[in-house]
């Protein structure tokens, strides 16, 4: 059964798909490597704006698992880390359902991107987190290592740490 927010959400969820396509490009010039870059901007503009109500159940319905699954209940609206993980593994999806891997491999940096961005909006800034992220990514090694959820939980449970202090093993007593 979907969740009633799910249904809310819809809006936020199509103004996420949007920052998604107009960011593209960058996550295109900046991790691709090869001439297609123009060729492969237009299909995953393409893709997302024709295909927005599939990708919009797909992701709708993921995160209704998840919510129902761990039986969190929301409120008044879901976090930013949840909208930009779960649209955006459901972009990935849908981009290797329609056997466009080096397109969803480029989605899926943009995705951490995303992610990175939020967490700096937070006040914290990880780049060892972006460069793993980075690494399972370019290894095909993302859902073999964090599993369903794992990357969403990980960047959520960053955000809300608070600073502690750590001690060197030289000063350890």
């Amino acid at each position: 059964m979907s969740h009633p927010l799910i249904h809310i959400l819809k809006a936020h969820f199509r103004a996420l798909a949007t920052v998604y396509v107009e960011s593209f490009a960058d996550a295109t010039l900046k991790y691709g490597d090869d001439d297609l870059h123009e060729h492969r901007i237009t299909q995953y503009t393409s893709v997302i704006t024709d295909s927005f109500p599939d990708i919009f159940r797909m992701a709708a319905g993921d995160m209704a698992i998840y919510l129902n699954s761990y039986d969190i209940h929301i409120n008044q609206s879901a976090d930013e880390f949840k909208l930009i993980y779960f649209l955006g593994r459901a972009i990935e999806r849908y981009l290797k359902g329609k056997g466009l891997l080096a397109i969803a491999q480029l989605h899926m940096y943009l995705m951490i991107g995303l992610l990175d961005d939020r967490l700096r909006t937070r006040g914290y800034d990880k780049p060892p987190l972006s460069r793993a992220m980075g690494k399972l990514i370019r290894l095909n090694e993302f859902d073999a290592e964090l599993g369903k959820h794992g990357c969403y939980l990980l960047y959520k449970c960053v955000s809300t740490s608070k600073p502690t202090l750590a001690v060197s093993n030289d000063q350890a007593l």
